[in-house]
């Protein structure tokens, strides 16, 4: 058996260990998890996304009169041909 060191944040690892401990797991089968899904993923198992765009700055869809969900046209891919955009 293998022996990895990691370094993190106090207040990190504290957290970490608390949703472990809820989901009835240890920190090392958690950690054990993701790095099995790492493998069979050959990556992460989860998208890794620039966060320095405040999703407060994206604009949201609205419903019409009609309960019909409008998307603003900033969501709009070249491709889409709806005419149920803002």
């Amino acid at each position: 058996m293998a022996t990895k060191t990691i370094r993190t944040d106090d207040e990190v690892m504290k957290r970490f260990d608390e949703i472990a401990e809820n989901l009835g797991l240890s920190s090392n089968a958690c950690i054990n998890v993701f790095m099995r899904k790492f493998i069979a993923y050959r990556g992460f198992p989860f998208s890794v996304r620039d966060t320095s765009t405040c999703r407060a700055n994206i604009p949201a869809a609205r419903l019409s009169d009609h309960g019909t969900i409008i998307a603003p046209k900033e969501w709009r891919d070249a491709d889409d041909e709806s005419d149920e955009w803002d």
